[in-house]
């Protein structure tokens, strides 16, 4: 006859005191090295490397720590345009700050570095700025010219309004 104890299945084991040495061994499992390797490399037989692992805190530490990896993995479409634009700056010292350039072509690398320096808006001209909107800009001889046919159109009016007239 059986009494009315129950056994219960011992629960997991848990480590008393959780110590730096199982959080590498966490991170060497969560970089796939296997409990055998890991064992042999602390000292631990197979089963204590798995006991720790699948402790409570053994699995926190893994879960976060596979989380870090999955963030630092992922790389955002503006991280990468930030590393281009760093390696862009770096291409434009490297020419500009090259001594043989700056010999072949002295001009040209003048004309450029100016045309740097206005696209980072770091070059303005002193002079106020005049904005215009809908104007022509015409020569002093266009000016003269212009001025001359339309004497020349008055004159073809006035002689026009005269034969009208008769």
């Amino acid at each position: 006859m059986r009494s009315g104890l129950k056994f219960k299945k011992p629960s997991r084991w848990q480590p008393k005191k959780w110590i730096p040495l199982y959080e590498q061994m966490v991170g060497l499992a969560s970089m796939g090295r296997s409990n055998k390797y890991i064992g042999e490399l602390f000292g631990y037989t197979a089963q204590q490397v798995s006991n720790i692992l699948t402790s409570d805190e053994g699995k926190l530490v893994m879960d976060v720590t596979v989380e870090r990896i999955r963030d630092k993995a992922t790389v955002t479409i503006a991280d990468r345009m930030e590393k281009i634009a760093d390696r862009a700056v770096h291409n434009i010292e490297t020419v500009l700050f090259n001594q043989e350039y700056l010999d072949k072509s002295p001009f040209a690398m003048v004309d450029r570095s100016m045309g740097l320096l206005k696209g980072l808006k770091k070059l303005e001209g002193d002079a106020p700025k005049t904005e215009i909107n809908n104007q022509v800009l015409i020569s002093d001889k266009g000016v003269e010219t212009i001025a001359r046919a339309i004497e020349r159109a008055q004159e073809v009016k006035s002689l026009q309004s005269g034969k009208n007239e008769t």
